[in-house]
């Protein structure tokens, strides 16, 4: 594998198998240049179905990566799917983020150091997941003997707490069908699959989340963010006013600088550049995904300090509309799309 892997590597945009199954593999987006770049895992949503593949998440990790940042968009088993939900949806997570940090680390332009993990809606859930997912007990079916080595997660309006979701019959009962049962049932596998019971994590977690979702409500990012911060994890949340559920994932959208910006600040984009250049830097992302709008250049060596303070103080004072919604939803998955919570992204 060795060989072809390298020349592989030599790609801009490829895709990688990290297991025997159709759906262990993973797309990868690399930016221009030498780097060595930071790398970011993505994880799309559905609720965990096998209805809802990683290409509703591909604009998204093409606006990252032409930031500098190398993505790696996990695809999953999922619920319907041989293998999918429990153990198999949470075991294709840890498994495939290792495969792929062996690999890379192989690789120049990649600097694995600078690793997180974004995901959004059921894949904010994994994302969580994974992050605490070092706290899981030997006798855990979860449990991969994996040294943790993320150094933050990014959950874009994630399904956070299970039990709460439970409770609310989120996706008429996807957390259910994901489990295996309620959890009078199982509970032993939501304290082992719910990032809520995951706490501390002991890495940072930002939490995006819009106050008009009403598909996953922000409850589920307040729930987490506060018991985090009471247990003494770096946690930060970001309510977005007037924001529903798939803007988070549209790059076009005014909820995009939130996102865009909290990658940069998780993975320490401004301490890998040099002062001369940092300013470059931040000018040429604002040009090309509107991270930061041109009335900010002018204090952009500032503003890159603390972006997601910035772009959360921004997006308070600005609504959007339902038909803003209803764009990016059109924009994301076709005309023809229904959404509500029998059919969640």
């Amino acid at each position: 594998m060795g060989d072809s892997l390298d020349r592989t590597l030599l790609s801009k945009r490829m895709v990688l198998q990290y297991g025997r199954d159709s759906n262990m593999f993973a797309e990868l987006q690399f930016p221009s240049g030498e780097g060595p770049f930071p790398l970011l895992f993505v994880i799309h949503g559905g609720f965990w179905l096998a209805a809802y593949d990683l290409q509703q998440i591909s604009p998204l990790c093409a606006e990252i990566a032409s930031c500098g940042i190398v993505t790696c968009s996990l695809e999953y088993r999922r619920v319907g799917q041989e293998g999918g939900g429990w153990p198999g949806t949470f075991l294709d997570i840890a498994n495939g983020t290792e495969y792929f940090r062996k690999v890379l680390i192989r690789d120049r332009r990649v600097d694995v150091g600078r690793a997180a993990v974004m995901g959004h809606s059921a894949g904010g859930h994994l994302a969580l997941w994974l992050g605490g997912s070092h706290r899981l007990p030997k006798s855990s079916a979860l449990h991969v003997d994996h040294k943790p080595w993320l150094t933050g997660v990014i959950s874009l309006a994630g399904v956070a707490d299970l039990c709460n979701a439970w409770d609310l019959r989120l996706g008429s009962g996807a957390v259910d069908r994901l489990i295996g049962g309620s959890p009078d049932e199982y509970p032993e596998r939501y304290s082992e699959a719910s990032p809520i019971e995951l706490l501390p994590m002991e890495i940072k977690q930002v939490l995006i989340h819009g106050r008009d979702d009403e598909i996953v409500p922000i409850i589920q990012s307040e729930r987490f963010f506060q018991s985090a911060r009471a247990v003494g994890d770096k946690a930060s949340l970001v309510p977005l006013d007037g924001v529903g559920h798939f803007e988070l994932i549209d790059p076009e959208s005014e909820a995009w600088d939130a996102v865009a910006s909290s990658a940069l600040e998780v993975l320490k984009m401004r301490q890998v550049l040099s002062r001369k250049h940092r300013f470059g830097l931040v000018r040429r992302v604002g040009h090309q995904t509107l991270f930061y709008r041109k009335k900010l250049l002018k204090n952009a060596c500032i503003r890159v300090v603390n972006p997601v303070s910035i772009t959360a103080q921004k997006h308070t004072e600005k609504r959007l509309t339902k038909a803003h919604r209803e764009k990016s939803k059109k924009r994301l998955f076709g005309k023809t799309a229904e959404f509500g919570n029998d059919a969640e992204r």
